[in-house]
């Protein structure tokens, strides 16, 4: 009796043991995606910062080029 008591908390262990480390691994795994995600964010956002900074003039001088080559004759 205490051989099969022994035999199955030992594997109720080794069960534990491997949904701690596979969770462990998944929430690693979402981190460094997440990671990824934040350096594309913090890219596109000092890209919209640059372009209202320097870029909004420049951007309004071009679209009143544009307006003025479509009006119509």
């Amino acid at each position: 009796m205490a051989n099969a008591f022994l035999v199955m908390a030992g594997a109720l262990c080794a069960l534990g043991g491997y949904f701690v480390g596979a969770w462990r691994q998944r929430l690693a795994f979402r981190f460094e995606l997440d990671g990824e995600d934040m350096d594309s964010h913090e890219r596109v956002l000092e890209m919209i910062e640059s372009l209202a900074e320097g870029g909004a003039g420049d951007l309004g001088d071009s679209r009143d080029a544009r307006a003025k080559d479509n009006r119509p004759n």
